[in-house]
């Protein structure tokens, strides 16, 4: 996160300048439409380059061999007629 707003401070100081540099060598700003091209390209690159890696892509081959997860709680729980919980446990 330090890196990312050194950088964005260090763009905020110096683009305004390489800017008007650029406008004043070419006689306008019509041509620093480039400049923020070539900033966002290199943007784009840096943040591909410091993404994090995935080691291991699941695949749906690899999903469907996986073993089912173990069910939770009492598995012995059924629904009664009347619309409660019976665990088969006997009644005190």
């Amino acid at each position: 996160m330090g890196l990312i707003q050194q950088l964005f401070n260090t763009g905020s100081f110096i683009g305004p300048a390489l800017a008007a540099w650029l406008a004043t060598r070419t006689g306008g700003w019509h041509s620093t439409w480039w400049m923020t091209c070539a900033c966002a390209a290199v943007g784009i690159v840096l943040s591909c380059c410091l993404r994090p890696r995935v080691t291991a892509p699941a695949t749906v081959a690899a999903l469907a061999l996986a073993p089912a997860p173990a069910p939770v709680g009492d598995t012995t729980t059924a629904l009664t007629a009347d619309g409660t919980t019976d665990s088969g446990a006997p009644h005190a």
